[in-house]
């Protein structure tokens, strides 16, 4: 005696990760007035981001640093660099390909805070770099 038995589910995901930014936030049921009087029901919003691309680069930098690189930031924007001098194939059917050349092509993103001008500039200047190196 066999017995198979298939299960498939499909998920509405994203085509490229910059559709990642604005995503629908389901926040928890609040309750309006006061005892019995308030209404049940849910508030839908989006949220902009969670984190912005310095406290990103500043978490990734904080893992090499772990893992024993001393300059982690150096590190980074030669990764930048050689991601524009030497680009992925950019297929648009893989998704590890798809978030590498997000993170590393700053230029693509724009989720660096105001106040994170100076990493902005300084990440896309390694971008233009690696371009005409």
């Amino acid at each position: 005696m066999a017995l198979n038995m298939g299960v498939q589910v499909n998920y509405n995901t994203p085509y490229t990760p910059a559709e990642f930014y604005n995503p629908p936030n389901w926040q928890s049921k609040s309750f309006h007035g006061s005892g019995n009087e308030g209404l049940n029901h849910t508030k839908y919003s989006h949220v902009k981001r969670d984190l912005t691309a310095g406290e990103f680069y500043g978490i990734l930098g904080d893992i090499l640093k772990v893992q024993g690189i001393q300059n982690e930031q150096e590190c980074m924007l030669k990764a930048v660099c050689q991601m524009a001098k030497y680009p992925l194939t950019h297929r648009h059917d893989d998704l590890i390909e798809e978030i590498l050349h997000f993170i590393f092509t700053p230029s693509i993103h724009q989720s660096f805070a105001e106040e994170e001008y100076h990493l902005k500039n300084t990440y896309e200047e390694a971008e233009i770099i690696g371009r005409h190196h």
